[in-house]
């Protein structure tokens, strides 16, 4: 009898038990998992004795075992393993690596994964490792669950919606992370208001904060922020797998539209092959800019070690192409030892410009399809929107630098430098500005003409489909072009040789009056929660309107008040981090309700304009 046979027989044999099985194995499997994740937060956000750490420690050993013995018997109950290991690779991959580490440690008295990543100088690695299985298992068992009781396909669900639920759970859940007392070395846990600010800023990948990153945060409090960088830039692939997920499960979805502006692609049928490119491409980038930033990033007390200088690597490599702008340095990069790492500048100003042109475009010029296309079809032009986003961003750079350099050139800024550090410095300043948030300069010695530029190429943000925040440069160029159509008298709105639908134009409109009222709302409010440090000048109007363009932008960058802000005034910058982030018009949508009919129109009005 071969092995095909035998098996075939075998799981005809068990097929009576399989449903109940099964079913079962998900429910204790939820158990476990939130069982587990409660020991992870005690284990790794509060202090505790040795009888307490070895407790748990146990009981997350026994915790494995149950879940490795739960996808072996779910193998067996495979009629097809090949199919099975397939869908579920990733969790395969990490039971294979669980149970390496776990026999060459019963075994050989030695974790072959752990002391791996320890000889490079990563600590802790087994403690991380355990909380994103856990993590990983709570979600996929939780969602299956969900999907057997059938639930799910009842539910009637707004994408708009799902995806701010998705945002204001990852802030949640991050502001109760940095909450716990080992998150911070100040004694105690941190204000459950500022934990809010800091996890709204990183999710939303602004840069604001309220406490110095650097010294306030422990190195498991970084780990939380760059993880919640990670996800809050990813929003795109984490509302796209989330659809992708949902549709699997039977869930209606309404309003498509929304869907396609996330994903900036025609059909939605095919976001997932979409997403894992966008995924593996981001990880790519930042892995690579993280290879360079190892050799750039100059000596200093804070990467001692191989260890120390891989994570701030990783960090700021991170933080940089997800265009957040938060550092693990007090002043950002204006600090002594690296205003003057040009080299180190350049790197990141790179990553800045790939995570703010939008994954959509980096997709089509790096696609070998494409790139064969275009060479052997020369007409063939790239997608108008890829186009918009390289031209209007390589204009905006240029028009920013060129400025900081006429404005700033005899100020303490860039008095002191040569002239190709001048360049360098301002070419820096020009591309993070407009979407990230890192500095090598003192914004609170500019000039207020200076402040003013940055504060439109802060509205005006990154491209579609990227990290960055902003109106967009699709949005900013819609609006010139239909303003110089109106202003020659043409009928017809045209770019690219491609006319521009009136639905189109209508978008860009919404968008701007949605983002103009929202400002405008805010800095009103600003000024009224702040009045009392606008009265004895401790904060001037021009910093008051700078930091909330740039909380609604998603920039993060800052001329030093936000530490001074009320606390109605930091719930102000948080709802406007939120806001901006997520979009006006997606808000709009989420708010808006469904409209009867569209089949009808009214008379045309006549009216005086202007």
């Amino acid at each position: 009898m071969g092995f095909e046979s035998f098996r075939e027989r075998f799981n005809l044999l068990i097929y009576e038990n399989k449903s109940f099985t099964l079913k079962a194995l998900k429910f204790v499997s939820v158990f476990f998992s939130l069982g587990m994740l409660g020991s992870m937060v005690y284990y790794y956000g509060f202090p505790i004795d040795d009888q307490d750490k070895l407790l748990i420690i146990q009981w997350m050993k026994a915790s494995f075992v149950f879940y490795v013995a739960s996808y072996l018997i779910r193998i067996i109950y495979s009629f097809e393993v090949k199919a099975f290991l397939k869908k579920n690779w990733l969790e395969g991959v990490l039971f294979s690596i669980l149970i390496i580490n776990a026999t060459g440690e019963f075994l050989f008295n030695y974790p072959i994964a752990i002391n791996l990543f320890t000889s490079l100088g990563i600590l802790n690695f087994d403690d991380y490792y355990n909380v994103f299985i856990q993590l990983y298992l709570l979600i996929v068992v939780g969602l299956d669950l969900f999907s057997a009781t059938g639930k799910f396909q009842r539910i009637k669900m707004n994408p708009a919606i799902i995806f701010i639920g998705i945002f204001i759970g990852l802030i949640l859940l991050g502001a109760g992370a940095l909450c716990l007392p080992e998150m911070t070395t100040a004694s105690g846990s941190m204000r459950f208001l500022d934990a809010l600010f800091t996890s709204t800023s990183a999710t939303c990948v602004t840069g604001l904060i309220v406490e110095d990153t650097a010294t306030f945060f422990t190195f498991k409090g970084h780990i939380v922020l760059l993880a919640l960088i990670k996800i809050g830039g990813m929003n795109i692939l984490a509302f796209g797998m989330f659809f992708t997920l949902v549709s699997k499960f039977g869930i209606s979805l309404k309003q498509h539209d929304v869907i396609e502006d996330f994903i900036n692609n025609n059909s939605i049928n095919n976001s997932k092959n979409l997403l894992t490119k966008i995924l593996l491409i981001s990880i790519a980038i930042e892995l690579s800019g993280a290879f360079a930033l190892f050799f750039t990033l100059p000596e200093c007390d804070d990467m001692l070690s191989i260890g120390d200088r891989v994570f701030h690597s990783v960090f700021h490599s991170v933080s940089a192409f997800n265009n957040a702008g938060i550092s693990l340095y007090t002043n950002s990069f204006y600090e002594d030892h690296l205003q003057t790492s040009y080299i180190t500048h350049l790197v990141l100003a790179g990553l800045i410009f790939l995570g703010a042109l939008g994954f959509t475009t980096i997709l089509e010029l790096i696609s070998p399809s494409e790139m064969r296309d275009r060479l052997r079809l020369p007409w063939k032009k790239m997608h108008i929107s890829s186009r918009i986003a390289i031209k209007s961003s390589f204009h905006l750079i240029i028009f920013g630098m060129v400025l900081f350099l006429f404005l700033e050139w005899d100020n303490s800024t860039l008095s002191d430098l040569g002239t190709v550090e001048k360049f360098i410095t301002s070419f820096f300043q020009s591309v993070t500005t407009r979407t990230a948030g890192f500095n090598t300069v003192d914004f609170s010695q500019l000039g207020i003409p200076i402040l003013l530029v940055f504060l439109l190429l802060m509205f005006i943000g990154g491209s579609s489909s990227s990290t960055a925040g902003g109106i967009k440069t699709s949005t900013f160029t819609l609006l010139m072009v239909a303003a110089w159509s109106t202003i020659r008298g043409k009928r017809n709105t045209e770019l690219f040789q491609k006319n521009l639908s009136y639905s189109l134009l209508e978008k860009a409109f919404s968008i701007l009056l949605f983002s103009l009222a929202c400002l405008l709302v805010s800095v009103f409010v600003l000024s009224i929660t702040e009045s009392a440090a606008l009265e004895d000048g401790s904060i001037r109007f021009i910093d008051i309107i700078f930091e909330e363009v740039s909380a609604f932008s998603t920039v993060g960058l800052s001329t030093g008040i936000t530490s001074q802000l009320s606390d109605p005034g930091r719930l102000v910058i948080i709802f406007s981090m939120f806001v901006g982030r997520i979009g006006t018009l997606t808000l709009a949508f989420a708010l808006s309700k469904a409209i009867i009919s569209k089949d009808y129109k009214y008379p045309d009005a006549h009216m005086m304009v202007g």
